[in-house]
């Protein structure tokens, strides 16, 4: 990619792309996989604008609901004279378990770090094992570094691990004038010092600066992720999980590669006449050279607006502005929704492991969950026919149901060991994911009836896709129909349409972009506009007996006063999910067949991970 402009933001929300910028007019985007089968098309999004920090808007409204919106702001790559000055400090574990391996790349990691600090900042080396370490009383600065690399080549592993010591020596080493990065990289638990979580948090905040960020580095399965992701979350960092086998110099070198030159500091955002609230991450982290600060949020009503950037550079307030910017009406992008819901799934799923249960956030993630089709190991209940028939988008009255969400979602007892670690790293990679998550459940596989050749393997069974999503749309297998998240039964009957029939092209003629959802399936429940259409395969219409009705009348519960009070959902789906809730039952008219419920149903989840349940009995 070649400009005659400055590029500023380069984005892509369809696949994991690599970035290679060579200075402010040329940049490679290269994406490449193995053994996939592709199935959406390439999208990128790319800005050119001549000043500092370049702002690009996406929005998607649906009519009568709030709008999503995602904000990509990006500064210029050569700011040599805008970079804040800054402050970092290594704190470095050094007990007995880091001996070998880990402790090579430790050192290797720091001098990463200290070799690429800018010319005005500082640094400091804190190591603990028993004890505390450090390479001088005071900060040192950069220009004039001293023996850092004898004092790094020095470090044994030995000893238990004295994390709270540490940590307030770092505190004591902060000046409070200038934005101070505190590198913290541990294997395992406190054994020294403060070994109590609780007290050993309240400590680190009674003593560290608010001008401090603490970005820690976990390194193993034997991590306190409690302690790490509230040390993260109270001081506007985040958390890299380093697993068995990968490299810890590598993960922090990358870390430091994006956020070694700091542009603006203690940012604030305004957006002016329209009304923005829930954005995600919901403390504004500062913004680096060479990437890109991404935000997700909702607005009440669109229109013309004036995005104001506020923050600090080297201690003086700089402010922003960014003129004609537009939060549509109607109408947009309509992957926004579904990339907003997984960071609020996200971040609600930390709130509960790091702050407890909390009745609200469990049902928010569960509405979010059904409506996005956003299916983590955690709520992987919500897959499951009859749960869903119990998790509607409304609050939960279902004793049942609501339990076994709080049951699935609760902090987990351990805080430490490899499934520990996995949902931390999850619920941080989409409390910051950049475009909406993949399905982590797609497919079912079900005894078939089917007439022989039609889809079915020799031994009798065939794989049917579990949520299907076009456009801005997502739908759910239920009973052998396509069914539309959208769809709310209370709403009244939806009109029957006979696949091919005469009808059937009518509704393609009246709403062309129901193209794109007609060929996904002949079987299949959409809605348009303010009206449902169930389109059969039958040349006559399917009936549904009194009690089928009863049932189903039963199972269904509203989406709209639910998803606008408690949750903010939109209208606008996209991507592929698991079913939303309240669709997830038959409406009128569907057929119901009760050995498909009978059937046994194989989940193929992430990870290889089994996502069945135990019942109550």
């Amino acid at each position: 990619m070649t400009s005659q402009e400055p590029i500023r933001t380069i984005y892509s929300p369809s696949h994991k792309v690599a970035v290679t910028r060579d200075g402010e007019f040329k940049a490679v985007v290269g994406y490449e996989d193995s053994n996939v089968r592709p199935e959406q098309d390439f999208e990128l999004y790319y800005t050119v604008s001549p000043e500092a920090i370049g702002l690009n808007l996406l929005t998607y409204k649906e009519a009568g609901e709030d709008g999503f919106f995602l904000m990509l702001v990006t500064p210029g790559i050569e700011t040599a004279d805008t970079v804040v000055a800054k402050d970092v400090i290594l704190v470095i574990d050094t007990s007995g378990s880091m001996d070998g391996v880990k402790l090579t790349q430790a050192q290797q990691a720091a001098s990463y770090v200290v070799e690429h600090l800018n010319a005005e900042d500082r640094f400091n080396i804190v190591s603990f094992n028993t004890g505390t370490y450090l390479y001088e009383p005071q900060l040192v600065p950069a220009a004039e570094p001293g023996s850092y690399e004898q004092f790094i080549n020095s470090l044994e592993a030995v000893g238990g691990t004295n994390i709270s010591e540490a940590l307030l020596e770092a505190a004591a080493l902060v000046d409070r004038e200038r934005p101070s990065t505190i590198i913290f990289l541990t294997d395992g638990l406190a054994t020294e010092g403060i070994d109590d979580t609780t007290l050993l948090l309240e400590a680190v905040v009674a003593q560290m600066p608010r001008n401090a960020r603490i970005f820690a580095f976990g390194v193993g399965n034997d991590v306190d992720t409690m302690l790490l992701d509230t040390l993260a979350q109270n001081h506007r960092g985040v958390t890299t999980y380093v697993r068995p086998g990968q490299a810890i110099d590598e993960a922090v070198s990358g870390f430091y590669a994006k956020v070694g030159s700091p542009v603006l500091t203690d940012i604030s955002l305004d957006t002016g006449d329209v009304r923005a609230s829930q954005i995600y991450p919901t403390q504004l982290p500062d913004l680096f050279a060479g990437s890109q600060l991404v935000l997700a949020g909702r607005y009440r009503d669109g229109g013309p607006a004036t995005i104001t950037l506020r923050g600090t550079v080297n201690g003086e307030e700089q402010v922003f502005r960014f003129d004609d910017q537009r939060f549509m009406e109607e109408g947009g992008q309509p992957f926004i929704p579904r990339l907003w819901a997984t960071r609020a799934i996200g971040h609600m799923m930390q709130e509960i492991r790091l702050h407890g249960e909390d009745d609200e956030l469990v049902q928010s993630i569960v509405n979010l969950s059904t409506r996005y089709g956003i299916i983590t190991p955690y709520t992987s209940f919500l897959i499951e026919e009859d749960d869903i028939a119990r998790a509607g988008a409304a609050p939960l009255d279902d004793e049942f149901a609501m339990e076994e969400a709080a049951d699935m979602l609760a902090a987990p007892t351990q805080v430490a060991g490899a499934q520990a670690v996995d949902r931390a790293a999850m619920e941080s990679e989409m409390a910051a994911a950049e475009a909406p998550m993949e399905v982590v459940v797609t497919r079912i596989v079900t005894e078939t009836v089917a007439v022989e050749g039609e889809g079915a393997d020799a031994s009798g069974y065939q794989s049917q896709p579990l949520v299907v999503s076009a456009g801005g749309k997502t739908f759910f297998q239920r009973q052998g129909i396509l069914v539309d998240s959208a769809f709310d039964p209370d709403a009244g009957e939806p009109e029957v349409i006979p696949f091919a029939s005469d009808a059937y092209f009518d509704l393609l003629s009246d709403y062309p972009e129901s193209g794109q959802y007609l060929a996904l399936a002949e079987e299949i429940l959409v809605v348009l506009g303010e009206q449902a259409y169930r389109i059969t395969a039958d040349s006559e219409e399917p009936t549904m007996n009194a009690e089928e009705s009863t049932v189903n009348s039963e199972q269904s519960t509203g989406d709209s006063e639910q998803s606008t009070e408690d949750s903010g959902q939109a209208a606008g789906n996209s991507q592929s999910g698991t079913p939303p809730a309240q669709s997830d039952q038959p409406s009128a008219g569907m057929p119901v067949c009760g050995a498909a419920l009978a059937m046994p149903l194989l989940v193929i989840g992430l990870f290889g991970i089994n996502l069945t349940r135990r019942r109550r009995m």
